[in-house]
């Protein structure tokens, strides 16, 4: 991705910002791989029609896994063998994430209740960070 490219969709990522987390929510309100897929359609890298969990963008992808976070990688968390969340790195230290409400967390009234939304944060500041992968577009063709 060119430099002009990745600061469009980096700028597109920071619009997220305190936007609600909404299980199972692919806009108003997000879940954590509902962003991560609509950042990864500015991309280019999914169609627009293309649909998974966090564990289903961990098993796509594994063959990107890097040893070092960057720009527009997936950082992911949970157990090896369970994906339960996953990041959109916006650079080699800092993700965006849809996160705080679990599944319980349906609405905009669930999310404000429990402080659920959009927001940055380290990457590693989970204990059960599993793996950064680089997605392009062969890993979902």
């Amino acid at each position: 991705m060119d430099e002009k490219t990745s600061k469009l969709i980096l700028d597109y990522a920071l619009r997220f910002i305190n936007a609600p987390y909404i299980w199972g929510g692919q806009g108003p309100g997000w879940d954590c791989s509902g962003l991560c897929l609509e950042l990864l359609k500015a991309c280019g890298v999914v169609s627009s029609k293309y649909d998974t969990t966090a564990q289903g963008l961990f098993n796509a992808t594994t063959s990107g896994a890097v040893i070092k976070p960057k720009a527009h990688a997936l950082s992911f968390y949970g157990k090896m063998g369970s994906v339960t969340h996953v990041t959109y790195c916006l650079n080699e230290s800092l993700c965006l994430e849809a996160g705080g409400g679990g599944s319980s967390c349906k609405t905009i009234e669930d999310a404000q209740k429990l402080g659920a939304f959009v927001r940055i944060r380290p990457i590693f500041y989970r204990k059960d960070w599993l793996s950064v992968h680089i997605p392009d577009r062969s890993h979902f063709s």
